[in-house]
């Protein structure tokens, strides 16, 4: 049983991660090789996003260190806060820090290669294969057998000395965080693998990548099937 468990919301990583920033043309007239610089440049946003890897994106967007580490710990606190949310744990800046250097740990190890860019059609499209973990299933499979062994705990009459509504969903927020914690740390990479293709978008003095692209890869790296 799993009807606690919210719906994932799309997650548009054009806006949520450091892509915010787009590369520079300018920047890419230096390196002189569209098809390499692109491949680099989807490889820092994933890099940049997920492995706390600035120096690249940084060379590429102009960036400094102080803003993309800005971006890198705004998202991470997204991602501790939608876990949470999904499991209809508490949300608050304590819960959010408890888990975040596990949320930190997990995406650490996200498995992805990235190719150069190619030209179809006219645009430059890079090709991502993602490894993707067996984190949401996990999270699935925790939450089922908690939610069964918190109904046998209440048939059991082990909390009837409980005082009131808050301090009974103050112990189901705790243990749900503990599920969540338990799944990030226990996750793994699994053998098989999608592709992906990210669009670069060109314009006049700037490029950046479409943010559908980039939602499919996010999906993928913690095996989210809806």
């Amino acid at each position: 049983m799993n009807m606690f468990l919210k719906k994932f919301l799309p997650v548009l990583l054009a806006v949520t991660l450091v892509t915010g920033l787009s590369g520079c043309s300018v920047i890419e007239s230096v390196f002189g090789n569209k098809s390499k610089t692109y491949g680099e440049y989807v490889q820092s946003l994933l890099d940049s996003s997920f492995k706390e890897e600035f120096d690249k994106y940084m060379e590429l967007t102009e960036s400094t260190k102080s803003e993309a580490q800005a971006s890198y710990d705004e998202y991470m606190e997204y991602e501790a806060e939608l876990f949470l949310t999904y499991m209809e744990a508490s949300v608050t800046g304590e819960a959010i820090e408890d888990i975040l250097p596990a949320v930190k740990a997990f995406y650490k190890e996200a498995s992805y290669q990235v190719s150069k860019a190619e030209k179809v059609d006219g645009n430059f499209v890079v090709t991502v294969t993602v490894n993707p973990s067996n984190l949401m299933a996990l999270m699935r499979e925790y939450a089922n057998a908690w939610f069964v062994e918190w109904e046998e705990r209440i048939d059991a009459g082990e909390f009837d000395d409980i005082a009131g509504e808050e301090e009974y969903s103050a112990l189901m927020a705790a243990e749900l965080q503990t599920v969540i914690m338990n799944a990030l740390n226990d996750a793994v990479i699994t053998e098989e693998s999608e592709e992906f293709k990210v669009t670069v978008i060109e314009t006049t003095d700037l490029y950046s990548v479409s943010d559908t692209a980039l939602n499919d890869i996010y999906y993928a790296i913690i095996g989210y099937t809806e």
